[in-house]
């Protein structure tokens, strides 16, 4: 009980409900207060009075209970303080019961879950649905996916560098109405109290650790920041800036901008997800590599480094080839000199098979693969104690070479390694071998696109063997970028330019947890077709993906069910692969929906980010019995997770 006038006061009730209040002067407002319940209007009194009553009862609030789909839902009482509505702490029993032909699916609202029965205690205003799904209603049709060229358009950086960070963060654009102020430590909590209330700030939250606080401020162009700068007991003020996980990631080597066939396969992107490790080997079957180039030097491996063309240690490099294919792999990269690899992080095992004529013997090619795979254990023969877990062969035949094709058979047959070699230059068909090899790689080469779709080079082979392209350059970009003899840098073309950008991804793919096993299917998988269909002969399965592949985005979230934000709520699910394709999907629930089509490249979060490929239709009234088709692609979401492209999914009934 409360007393309020010129004697305030307050009194507890005894278990019977009586109460006493002694010492009353004049005027007087008798009030009873409990938490949760409702008392009768408060009295006025003069002096004491002795026969003042009240009565009380406990706060009730309305449940509400709506349904998704067709069936009902069943309410028990369990326990109650008292009464016979739902008072404050009443709990309730809830079962969900489904109509013919649909099943209960979850509860949404103020409960949630799966539970069925499933009880809520009710302090306050509740509202709960029951989901039941089934029905026969029934979603068919096509998704595409349309890719963007050059780049991705998540990646907007032009020639400017950036580092990655330690906790690759990026500041974004600041809420202009936030500020955190931090203060003197010799400031007591009243005075930076009082400094906050003389800047007319209102306070959101606090940083006792700190003595920061952030606080929103209504004043115009920054003016409210300046005025809490200009006074000395304040140590900062700043603005509460946002931020994010990097979307794409630029290091700061001087040629970077130059390396166009970078940011075609999506490899900023990538790179903010892994940019390799040191425990991923790569062996380089070529004309060796340059011991003491600056941009390499750190990445390769000097000690087991082995020359099968002399039988020697001495890989160096007499013809330029080999250096340049390691440094599409793995050249120093982020150290503010010359190019970037694909792996930021990795070693580099030089193995030389060829002369300074670019040629060389199956014999040497045989033994070098055995090598690089940990599996050249005999006499007088030099023996490699940590095998490679990914082979680039950067050079072929026309001819079959059983020979080599029983050591890649044997490394297949006795080790994880992958091996990864380049379709051939020859103008035309067939693969070259050893790219023809059914467990080998094979890679063709495209050109820049000029700004729009890349094309297959002229010099590049094809064939059905080929499984994917990445960037080999030609005359009129200038080719690849990538080290070379001398500590110099140079231009390149071919697919044995294009064999290297897919080792990298390989290696970032095993750096981020892809199972060696599935390396090859999901760089297949994960690809962009570039062909008429999925997989075509001159194109393979596509152009590679880096950022994709990284991520094993091999699948297709096709939805029906509503979009809260940037959270889909789906009510029906199918799956296709992340390339698109035709699907079918049956038992949607009679209601209103969207259809949603969905590349969740980083899983985990349930919402749509930055480098996603979605599209939605508009609301589609969904009804038993009827079939409906759904056709459209799907475009990559930008930073502000705006689509690339303005055409909806089109959904239409066609019965």
């Amino acid at each position: 009980m409360i007393a309020e006038g010129q004697n305030p006061m307050t009194s507890t009730t005894l278990s019977d409900g009586s109460y006493q209040l002694t010492g009353l002067t004049g005027p007087t407002i008798i009030r009873a207060q409990k938490d949760n319940w409702i008392f009768s209007e408060p009295q006025m009194v003069d002096g004491e009075r002795s026969d003042l009553d009240f009565t009380g009862r406990l706060k009730t609030y309305p449940l509400f209970i709506t349904v998704e789909g067709k069936g009902t839902v069943k309410e028990r009482l369990l326990a109650s303080a008292e009464g016979v509505e739902y008072p404050h702490g009443t709990t309730v029993e809830l079962t969900a019961w489904p109509a013919p032909n649909y099943e209960f699916s979850h509860w949404t609202g103020d409960l949630t879950g799966q539970a069925n029965p499933a009880q809520i205690t009710i302090t306050s205003e509740t509202q709960v649905t029951a989901v039941f799904v089934g029905g026969s209603a029934n979603l068919a049709g096509t998704i595409g996916v349309e890719h963007s060229f050059p780049r991705s358009v998540v990646d907007v950086q032009e020639a400017a560098h950036r580092p990655l960070g330690e906790s690759q963060l990026s500041e974004w654009e600041a809420d202009p109405t936030e500020l955190i102020i931090a203060f003197d430590p010799s400031l007591s909590e009243a005075e930076q109290l009082q400094v906050l209330a003389d800047l007319g700030y209102e306070i959101l939250d606090r940083l006792r650790v700190l003595n920061a606080y952030l606080v929103r401020d209504s004043s115009p162009d920054q003016l409210g920041m300046i005025s809490a700068l200009a006074r000395p007991e304040v140590q900062y003020a700043e603005p509460n800036a946002r931020v994010s996980v990097l979307s794409t990631v630029h290091p700061t080597d001087p040629r970077y901008p130059d390396q166009w066939h970078y940011r075609l396969i999506r490899l900023p992107q990538a790179w903010s997800v892994t940019t390799g490790s040191t425990a991923i080997r790569i062996a380089v079957l070529d004309t060796g590599i340059q011991p003491n180039h600056p941009d390499l030097a750190r990445q390769l491996d000097q000690e087991y480094g082995y020359n099968f063309v002399q039988g020697s240690r001495n890989f160096a490099d007499d013809r330029g080839h080999g250096t340049h294919v390691a440094g599409t792999i793995g050249a120093v990269t982020n150290n503010g000199l010359g190019v970037a690899g694909v792996l930021w992080d990795v070693e580099i095992l030089p193995v030389k098979v060829l002369s300074a004529s670019g040629s060389g013997t199956s014999w040497a090619l045989a033994q070098g693969l055995l090598y690089a795979a940990g599996l050249l254990d005999e006499p007088g023969k030099p023996f490699n104690p940590r095998p490679a877990q990914v082979i680039n062969l950067s050079l072929g035949s026309p001819d079959k070479m059983g020979h080599v094709d029983n050591a890649i058979d044997l490394i297949l047959r006795e080790s994880g390694c992958i091996i990864v070699a380049s379709a051939g230059n020859d103008y035309g068909a067939p693969v070259y071998h050893p790219a023809a090899h059914p467990g080998v790689i094979a890679v063709g080469a495209v050109d820049s696109g000029f700004g729009s779709r890349p094309r297959r080079t002229s010099y590049s082979n094809y064939g059905p063997e080929l499984n994917v392209m990445a960037p080999g350059g030609d005359g009129s970009m200038g080719g690849v970028l990538s080290t070379y003899t001398g500590g110099s840098y140079s231009y390149m073309a071919g697919t044995s330019m294009a064999a290297p950008h897919v080792s990298g991804v390989v290696g970032l793919m095993l750096a981020s947890g892809i199972p060696p096993q599935q390396v090859k299917e999901v760089l297949q998988a994960t690809s962009m077709p570039l062909g008429p269909q999925e997989f075509s002969p001159e194109y393979g399965y596509g152009l590679i993906n880096a950022y994709w592949a990284v991520n094993g985005a091999d699948t297709m979230r096709l939805l029906v069910g509503r979009r809260e934000g940037s959270e889909i709520i789906p009510v029906r699910e199918a799956a296709l692969p992340s390339k698109g394709g035709s699907f079918q999907l049956q038992g949607i629930p009679e209601g209103e929906y969207q259809v949603f089509a969905w590349v969740d490249v980083q899983t985990g979060t349930n919402t749509l980010e930055p480098g996603d490929y979605f599209n939605q239709s508009l609301p589609v009234h969904f009804e038993d019995g009827a079939s409906y088709e759904v056709l459209g692609t799907v475009f990559e979401l930008d930073a502000d997770l705006k689509p690339a492209g303005t055409a909806l999914l089109q959904v239409q009934r066609i019965n």
